[in-house]
C-alpha cells in the first residue's frame, strides 16, 4: 500500500515488485522511489511495519526475514520465507 501511496505521488514514480520461489524459499521484493520530502524517520518504518514483522514471525517462526528501509533515493522491502522444516 505504501509503495502506491508514496512511490507514485505526482505521477512520476515507478514501483518494481518481484516474487520468486526457489529452493524452498519464497522471496518478495518491492522497490519505489522516495520523494525527497520524506524525512529519514518516516522512511525507516512505522507501526505497520512493526506489526507486520510480529505477524510474520507468529505465522513462520524462525523462517522469515524482513528488511525494509530507505536505500538512497528509493524505499525497498525484502521479504524471504523459508518453507518446510529446514531451519
Amino acid at each position: 500500500k505504501n509503495a502506491f501511496k508514496h512511490g507514485i505521488r505526482d505521477g512520476a514514480g515507478q514501483i518494481d515488485v518481484r516474487v520468486a520461489i526457489r529452493e524452498g524459499e519464497l522471496s518478495f521484493t518491492c522497490r519505489n522511489r522516495c520523494p525527497p520530502a520524506i524525512s529519514v524517520s518516516r522512511a525507516t518504518g512505522g507501526l505497520g511495519l512493526t506489526l507486520a514483522r510480529r505477524r510474520l514471525e507468529l505465522l513462520y517462526p524462525g523462517r522469515v526475514s524482513l528488511d525494509a528501509g530507505r536505500h538512497g533515493d528509493e524505499y525497498r522491502v525484502d521479504l524471504a520465507i523459508r518453507t518446510g522444516d529446514d531451519r
